[in-house]
């Protein structure tokens, strides 16, 4: 018996996952840095976690974990690219945030109980999957003028179990990490098209009007 318990734990340590990217959102590729990077307090509001498309599967301190996962994967991406200064959760910056950015929506989980017992139970020999489809609604509020930009999208990824997989498990992340990458890349782009994070507009016609100024200073000089 401790020699099946003892191939079972093996093969168990032995198992391989890779995260696939399924690619449901258009490639966006990172918009040049503003000129002036705003700052975003992020906040959560109806946010649940759903268990093959039935009811809510968690409770509520996993659902907020979950949907606080969800927006720093979006704005960490946005910071390494330079498109914001700073982020953090509503109380928490010590200045006060150019922009608010709540998220609505949910998470389900797809996957195969059979499939999941099969699999262990062949010693992972046999794959097994699960595809977690995030279905996303983003509310961004500017703070100065108080209009809001809106953003819906859905994106996914599925996870793969198998012990063939295992020379790869050092890349497991990267079909997550890519997933989140155009995620983000698609909603900034969305915002960016209704007009939101336009600090650098009006830095560039304050910067157009003091040369008008400047001009016409040198021309009463020269009179």
């Amino acid at each position: 018996m401790k020699k099946y318990i003892s191939i079972f734990c093996i093969s168990i340590l032995l198992s391989g996952c890779m995260s696939f990217n399924n690619g449901e959102l258009p490639k966006v590729k990172p918009p040049s840095p503003p000129t002036v990077q705003p700052i975003i307090e992020i906040k959560v509001g109806s946010f649940y976690q759903k268990l093959n498309g039935a009811g809510t599967s968690r409770g509520m301190i996993s659902n907020r974990s979950e949907a606080n996962r969800i927006l720093n994967a979006l704005l960490s991406a946005w910071v390494r690219n330079g498109l914001i200064k700073d982020y953090d959760n509503i109380g928490d910056l010590k200045v006060k945030p150019d922009y608010t950015l709540i998220l609505n929506g949910y998470r389900n989980e797809d996957m195969s109980f059979f499939g999941s017992f099969f699999s262990g139970l062949s010693l992972f020999i046999f794959p097994s999957s699960t595809t977690l489809i995030y279905n996303l609604d983003f509310v961004l509020i500017n703070n100065n003028t108080e209009k809001e930009y809106s953003c819906s999208l859905q994106n996914s990824e599925t996870t793969w179990v198998e012990i063939l997989l295992l020379p790869g498990f050092p890349l497991f992340w990267l079909g997550t990490h890519n997933m989140w990458v155009d995620t983000s890349m698609y909603a900034y782009n969305k915002f960016n098209e209704q007009g939101a994070f336009g600090l650098d507009k009006k830095v560039s016609n304050n910067t157009q009007i003091k040369n008008i100024i400047n001009e016409y200073k040198k021309e009463a000089k020269n009179r």
